[in-house]
């Protein structure tokens, strides 16, 4: 089955999340103060590691491969999400 689940992310560099493979990430926003990813998932899939980075406005981007996701603002900082690829 298909849904979409949200994840929470911290306010930091590199982090893991645990997704069904195949996940396909849609969005990153903030929710009650709290920054949440959200994916189309596959239920009836296993799990996999995906590796998502945040990166502050101004800050060197190192040269890993990776994939745009999404901007937030939060508390007045602005960070570029992206999934490490």
């Amino acid at each position: 089955m298909k849904t979409i689940w949200k994840f929470p992310l911290e306010l930091k560099g590199v982090q893991n999340l645990s997704l069904p493979c195949g996940s396909e990430v849609l969005h990153v926003a903030i929710q009650n103060q709290e920054i949440f990813l959200w994916a189309l998932v596959d239920t009836s899939m296993p799990s996999e590691r995906r590796e998502i980075e945040m990166i502050g406005t101004g800050n060197e981007i190192p040269d890993e491969e990776r994939k745009y996701i999404s901007t937030v603002v939060h508390n007045d900082l602005v960070w570029h999400v992206f999934e490490l690829v």
